[in-house]
């Protein structure tokens, strides 16, 4: 090939048969880098989940160690010294924890199970007593929050979220106490309780449909643990097997010894 006919080669540019093969080429470099990039970013979220729930622990170690007693999950990104004044929402991200969203309004004059005793793992019965101290004065009860700044909470409902937009999960040894819906009128009237069963969830009923399946039972740990649902969102596998639910498939688990 002499110099004037690669030349003209060269200004005439490729033709349809090698546009063609360097598009086969990039379709397979994406097929073969498509599953690589998905396998690596699920490593990132797993990573950051691991992350945050040891985050989310050592608030709740602080907040034991100065004051006894463990919360739930929304409690700690309140500040000291709330203001008391109605918020136009319970849900404010720098409230107080004596502040309206938990003294009033829509919750009552009293607190709504907030503190978590280490010794029983659950709600004391002297709710009020407890708050009574607490709003004599925060600073004497031990109260030093906000102990935990989050800013993932897709569905605004005040409790922190894991990288796959699913809220954490909080347990004790007397099941799991689940996070605020976005309705508080029906979250007050279902009460704030751990809960022995699990949630229901849709699953094939293998022919087309769909079959709400109750889990039998919120799997129990031995020490307060925090638990993500991981990828599929799904209490282990998310199936009807009676083996598989919280703990299980999936799920990313995190227990913690308070206060030691």
């Amino acid at each position: 090939m002499n110099m004037k006919h690669w030349t003209r080669r060269a200004v005439a540019g490729f033709t349809i048969v090698e546009l063609v093969v360097v598009v086969m080429i990039i379709g397979m470099l994406v097929l073969i880098m498509t599953p690589v990039l998905t396998r690596r970013s699920e490593e990132a979220r797993i990573a950051a989940a691991h992350k945050d729930m040891q985050h989310l622990a050592d608030s709740l170690e602080r907040a034991f160690i100065q004051t006894n007693y463990l919360y739930r999950l929304d409690v700690l990104n309140d500040g000291i010294r709330g203001d008391g004044i109605a918020n136009s929402s319970p849900l404010s991200k720098l409230q107080g924890i004596t502040d309206v969203g938990l003294t009033g309004g829509l919750y009552g004059t009293v607190p709504h199970s907030i503190f978590i005793s280490l010794e029983s793992q659950s709600f004391p019965p002297n709710q009020t007593e407890i708050f009574s101290r607490l709003m004599r004065s925060e600073t004497n009860f031990g109260w030093q929050g906000p102990y935990l700044n989050w800013h993932r909470d897709a569905n605004q409902n005040d409790w922190p979220d894991d990288p796959w937009g699913n809220d954490y999960l909080l347990f004790t040894v007397n099941g799991v106490i689940y996070p605020p819906v976005n309705q508080p009128v029906a979250e007050q009237n279902s009460g704030w309780q751990f809960q022995i069963l699990g949630p229901s969830h849709l699953v094939s009923d293998g022919s087309g449909g769909s079959t709400p399946l109750q889990y039998d039972a919120a799997y129990l740990f031995d020490r307060p643990t925090l638990l993500s649902m991981g990828p599929n969102g799904l209490p282990g596998n998310g199936t009807d097997d009676p083996n598989d639910g919280y703990g299980e498939g999936d799920d990313i688990v995190y227990s913690f010894a308070a206060g030691q």
